[in-house]
C-alpha cells in the first residue's frame, strides 16, 4: 500500500501543524501531535492499513529519505551558496 493521502489527509493540507515553542524537546513535539489529533489519526490509518510503518511507501522510509535530501540540500546551499 502507498502512502497516498485521502480525502480526509488532503483536507489537513490546509490546517497548520501545533505550534512548537523552540527549543523543543523531542516529548514537547510528541505532546503537541497527540493534543492535535494527528497521532491518533495517523494511528488509525496505521490500523486499517491506510499507511504501512516500513517497507517500501512506508511511512518511516519515507521520512528518512526526506530526512536526507533536507540535508543533502543544505549541504548544496552551504558549499555552492
Amino acid at each position: 500500500m502507498s502512502m497516498a493521502l485521502d480525502d480526509k489527509q488532503q483536507a489537513h493540507d490546509d490546517e497548520q501543524l501545533p505550534e512548537l515553542a523552540e527549543p523543543c524537546s523531542t516529548a514537547e513535539v510528541a505532546e503537541a501531535l497527540q493534543a492535535s489529533g494527528m497521532v491518533d489519526e495517523l494511528l488509525a490509518q496505521f490500523d486499517t492499513g491506510q499507511v504501512q510503518i516500513t517497507g517500501e511507501g512506508g511511512l518511516i522510509p519515507g521520512l528518512i529519505k526526506l530526512a536526507l535530501e533536507r540535508g543533502l540540500k543544505a549541504e548544496l546551499t552551504d558549499h555552492l551558496g
